[in-house]
C-alpha cells in the first residue's frame, strides 16, 4: 500500500512511483549450431523499441524509454580439441619437460577448447542536463524533449582458452579470458560535478583474467 501523507514501512516503492504508461514490441532471429564436428556457435539479433507516453502534464506525444536500445546483436562460437586418446600427446605427456611446462596457454591438453563472444547493441535514450550556476545545481528543462540523445554504441570481444586434464582422482582446468579485446571505451554513464563539468566513466578496457578450476 502507498500513501501520499504518511510513510509506510512496508512500502517497496524504494521511492519510484508506477504511474507511467507506454508499450514495448520487438523482434528476435537466433540460430544455434549444437556441439558437432569439433565446434559449436549461436547467433542472435533482436530488434526492439520501447515507447512511453509523456507523463507531464502540459505535454502530450512519446519518449523513447531509458533501456530502448532497438539493435541487439550476439555471435558466440568455439571450438574443441579431444587429444586424451591420441598417440602422439600421451607419449609426450609422460615426459618430465611437459609437467613443467603444462602451464602455459597454448600448450596442448587432454582437452582443449577455444572459444569468443561478441556483443553489440546500440546506445541507450537518454535526457541531455542543464547547469544552474546560482544554485550549483544539475536539472532537467520541464521544456525538453525527454531522451532526445543516445549514448555510443556497445561493442565488446571476449576470448577464453580452456585447457582441461584428468587425473586419478581429480580433473584440473586452467582457463585464459581475455576481456575486451578491441580495448574499446564503452559509455556506462555520465557523472555529473558541483562545479557545472561532468565526466563520463565508462566499463573496463581491456583485462586479462584467468584461473584454476580443481573438480573432485
Amino acid at each position: 500500500m502507498k500513501s501520499d501523507i504518511t510513510s509506510n514501512p512496508f512500502d517497496q516503492g524504494l521511492g519510484f512511483s508506477d504511474t507511467g504508461t507506454g508499450n514495448a514490441k520487438g523482434i528476435e532471429l537466433f540460430i544455434q549450431k549444437k556441439f558437432s564436428s569439433k565446434w559449436y556457435g549461436t547467433l542472435s539479433y533482436s530488434y526492439g523499441e520501447s515507447i512511453a507516453d509523456d507523463y507531464r502534464d502540459d505535454k502530450s506525444g512519446t519518449y523513447p524509454w531509458d533501456y530502448d536500445v532497438r539493435n541487439s546483436f550476439t555471435l558466440v562460437g568455439g571450438y574443441k580439441v579431444n587429444l586424451e586418446n591420441s598417440t602422439w600427446y600421451s607419449k609426450i605427456r609422460k615426459s618430465k619437460l611437459f609437467s613443467w611446462m603444462s602451464w602455459i596457454p597454448l600448450m596442448p591438453s587432454d582437452r582443449f577448447e577455444i572459444s569468443f563472444r561478441y556483443r553489440y547493441s546500440g546506445g541507450m535514450p537518454y535526457t541531455p542536463q542543464k547547469y544552474n550556476f546560482y544554485y550549483r545545481m544539475w536539472y532537467i528543462d520541464s521544456n525538453v524533449e525527454l531522451n532526445s540523445h543516445r549514448s555510443d554504441y556497445y561493442s565488446r570481444l571476449d576470448i577464453m582458452l580452456l585447457r582441461r586434464f584428468s587425473f586419478k582422482n581429480i580433473n584440473l582446468t586452467t582457463f585464459l579470458d581475455l576481456q575486451n579485446i578491441f580495448n574499446r571505451d564503452n559509455q556506462w554513464q555520465r557523472v555529473y560535478f558541483d562545479d557545472g563539468t561532468y565526466k563520463m566513466s565508462y566499463q573496463y578496457k581491456q583485462m586479462p583474467v584467468g584461473g584454476i578450476i580443481i573438480e573432485f
